[in-house]
């Protein structure tokens, strides 16, 4: 017969609280791997006056598919200001001072770059999540009429619906659209929703409209006990003759971008050095400048930025994939 005494049992609980407890390390890690929480705990209630201002955000958090609070990333958002503004307004401080400026001065430019940086801070990840969204919403766009095209196969061969979202949940590839299907199940098996409740709730957090209106009319037809192969697959056909309208357009972009980048960065810089060149042997300025200062200008800053201001744009409008 076992005897249990009871201070090795207390002692023994008390190991393993202790061993339970997160160390230093851990809660260092845990907050770089989710601010959020680290900034939650430090708010918390403490900025439950200003979460009305932000509502216009919460909409835009649940499109990103970030599995987020929305008051504990609130709570990021002003944490990261104030440290931003601390950040900028200490660093300023500690070189005006150093460089023997006067202490006034110090302290307004310091305040202007804390201002500024707090707001910098605030900009950035106040944007974050409608920047999630808008990629999602690409991503999306481009996987849907594939995925629309796999559930008409899956529908013609007789599987009910959710069998269908369950088969799409399934592929091993990343895509955004599988992963809204894993979504779909898990409110059906783990939240006890029914798939129609499910697939509604999919469409207020889905960040495309195309997508949106393929849940509501897949809805409509399962409702309806209508033929859902062929709604599948001429949802698909319209979303893929979309494409191929919006393919064609690009294609007529990006040949006026061609156009304007040799207009922009191969035929004005030459015009302009050459002119320069004939001002400079003739001994001209433009304006109290020199004319090889201005040349060094459009060499060396003018053509870099247009470069750059045209690879931006050209991301911005290509297909990431």
């Amino acid at each position: 017969m076992k005897v249990f005494r009871r201070g090795s049992s207390s002692t023994s609980i008390g190991a393993q609280r202790a061993e339970s407890k997160p160390s230093l390390v851990e809660r260092y890690n845990q907050a770089l791997s989710r601010p959020w929480v680290a900034s939650y705990r430090l708010l918390g209630e403490r900025i439950a006056g200003v979460i009305p201002f932000f509502e216009d955000l919460r909409p835009n958090l649940l499109r990103s598919g970030k599995r987020i609070h929305f008051e504990a990333y609130v709570s990021l958002i002003v944490l990261t200001s104030m440290i931003t503004f601390v950040a900028g307004f200490s660093a300023t401080t500690v070189v005006g001072l150093a460089i023997h400026g006067g202490v006034i001065v110090v302290l307004l430019l310091a305040l202007g770059v804390g201002l500024l940086s707090g707001a910098t801070g605030f900009g950035v990840i106040y944007a974050l999540p409608s920047l999630n969204a808008d990629s999602r919403k690409r991503n999306m766009d481009e996987e849907l009429p594939y995925a629309m095209s796999q559930m008409a196969v899956l529908a013609a061969a007789g599987l009910p619906p959710q069998r269908i979202f369950r088969s799409l949940a399934q592929s091993e590839e990343k895509s955004i659209v599988a992963e809204e299907a894993r979504t779909i199940l898990r409110d059906v098996d783990m939240l006890g929703y029914d798939l129609l409740t499910a697939l509604r709730n999919a469409r207020e957090r889905s960040p495309s409209n195309a997508f949106s209106d393929f849940l509501e009319g897949f809805t409509a037809t399962t409702r309806s006990g209508g033929d859902l192969k062929k709604y599948l697959l001429s949802s698909a056909k319209d979303i893929m003759e979309l494409r191929r309208i919006a393919a064609k357009q690009l294609v007529e972009i990006l040949g006026m971008l061609g156009e304007a980048y040799v207009s922009m960065l191969v035929v004005f810089p030459l015009i302009l050095i050459i002119m320069f060149s004939v001002m400079g042997l003739v001994g001209g300025s433009v304006g109290g400048f020199s004319v090889f200062s201005i040349m060094a200008l459009v060499t060396y800053a003018m053509i870099p930025l247009l470069a750059i201001m045209m690879i931006v744009l050209l991301d911005a409008m290509l297909p990431k994939r």
